[in-house]
């Protein structure tokens, strides 16, 4: 009897043993996971954790450079990180290019970043920036548009009306062998606009920021008055400007003020 009680001891004392170092040896495990998940959570989300090694740049360019973009790209702080990059964020980032109209963005393990970029497109200058067919004036360092690009000039809020009303007096030219180079309103709502040969016309004043048709028709009156007119003026290279702001005719001035009409 004597002999079972010491050893049913002892197989209690060895179980016990057993159980305190498989406790120990848990906590071991958990502690050293924990310092893991740590360790990688700090690579992974520093700066330099996972770098962008690669970057896609998809889309049909014309005004953008490739490198230029990724440039642009690179001095993002938030563009670093493969990992932590808010791809919304940095998408917000990458449309203050001024000639990106959209961009998508797409992330490529382990370490490349696809972006596709969609331009603006540019349908005249306007002032010192490039109007673009959302209506928006947008302010590139450099744009070099095909030739021909109408110039166009007044305040940026009425840069849709200026260019639809050089639609609307180009097609009505054209038919008379004219073509504008250039339109513009200034402070006062006057509208003036430059022939392709050089030939400046002033057109006149309009109240109406809408443009409706019957100011167009006073225009294209006006316009009238000069077509029927222009065969018959003489010494055409030595005209300053012509003033189509009258009921009854129009106006020449010309370079030497000895001539006057």
């Amino acid at each position: 009897m004597v002999r079972n009680k010491k050893v049913r001891r002892n197989d209690t004392g060895v179980t016990r043993g057993s159980y305190i170092l498989g406790v120990l040896f848990f906590i071991a495990v958990l502690v050293s996971e924990f310092y893991l998940i740590k360790k990688v959570h700090t690579v992974m989300t520093d700066v330099d954790g996972i770098p962008v090694r690669q970057i896609q740049i998809k889309g049909d360019l014309h005004y953008l450079d490739r490198q230029e973009v990724e440039e642009f790209f690179m001095a993002n702080p938030e563009s670093h990180n493969l990992y932590t990059m808010d791809l919304s964020q940095v998408r917000t980032y990458m449309e203050t290019m001024p000639w990106i109209s959209r961009v998508t963005m797409q992330k490529k393990l382990p370490d490349i970043l696809s972006i596709k970029i969609t331009e603006h497109k540019p349908i005249a200058y306007y002032n010192d920036g490039i109007l673009v067919t959302d209506w928006s004036v947008i302010y590139p360092e450099k744009a070099v548009l095909p030739e021909g690009t109408p110039i166009l000039s007044g305040p940026e809020k009425l840069a849709r009306s200026v260019y639809e009303m050089y639609c609307d007096v180009n097609l009505f030219l054209e038919k008379y062998g004219f073509r504008i180079s250039e339109l513009s309103i200034n402070e006062s709502n006057v509208w003036s606009l430059k022939l392709d040969d050089g030939l400046p016309l002033i057109l006149g004043r309009n109240d109406d920021v809408g443009f409706v048709t019957e100011q167009n028709n006073i225009f294209m009156w006006r316009l009238g008055n000069f077509i029927e007119a222009y065969p018959h003026i003489e010494n055409k290279n030595t005209i300053e400007y012509i003033d189509l702001r009258y009921d009854t005719g129009i106006a020449v001035k010309w370079i030497d003020s000895s001539g006057k009409q």
